[in-house]
């Protein structure tokens, strides 16, 4: 299994948030910009789309969304997933994106911030609905089965 293929992975296992995304509001202003009018068109509400947790978008609900889940993504796999990889997973920047969004959350949680709460509660509800983090999950030994190999093959170059 290659680095690609364990990207294709972390995006199965955030497919399978699909309730708990499918449910998340997103408010945000359309980034069309009315040069006669001189203002940003209206506000629009929607729900989220597993799409969006792959965009660019800088809407606070959905960065609040996305922040959660590659929190709980590196907490669970926590010295198996690379944060560059969880970087590539979520189409980010670089590794030091996951590193701010881990910080985020934890600060979040340490002033005990309730939507950030509410939101973490969602997704647990939901892994644990799905059994996501069980040993026995198929798609969890496939996550740390491609880790173990790229861990294992880093070690070789290496030597």
């Amino acid at each position: 299994m290659n680095n690609q293929e364990l990207i294709i992975k972390l995006r199965q296992f955030v497919t399978e948030l699909e309730p708990v995304v499918a449910n998340w509001d997103l408010f945000k202003p359309a980034y069309q910009y009315d040069c006669y009018t001189r203002y940003y068109d209206k506000l629009f509400d929607r729900k989220c789309t597993i799409d969006d947790l792959y965009s660019k978008s800088r809407c606070s609900e959905l960065i609040l969304l996305k922040h959660s889940i590659i929190y709980i993504l590196y907490n669970n796999f926590s010295g198996c997933i690379a944060t560059k990889d969880l970087a590539d997973a979520f189409k980010l920047r670089d590794h030091t994106t996951i590193l701010h969004a881990i910080k985020k959350i934890e600060n979040f949680i340490d002033i005990k911030d309730k939507e950030c709460r509410k939101c973490l509660d969602l997704i647990y509800e939901c892994i644990e609905e799905k059994q996501l983090l069980n040993s026995e999950n198929i798609l969890y030994k496939d996550i740390i089965a491609a880790c173990v190999l790229k861990k294992k093959k880093k070690n070789k170059k290496t030597i």
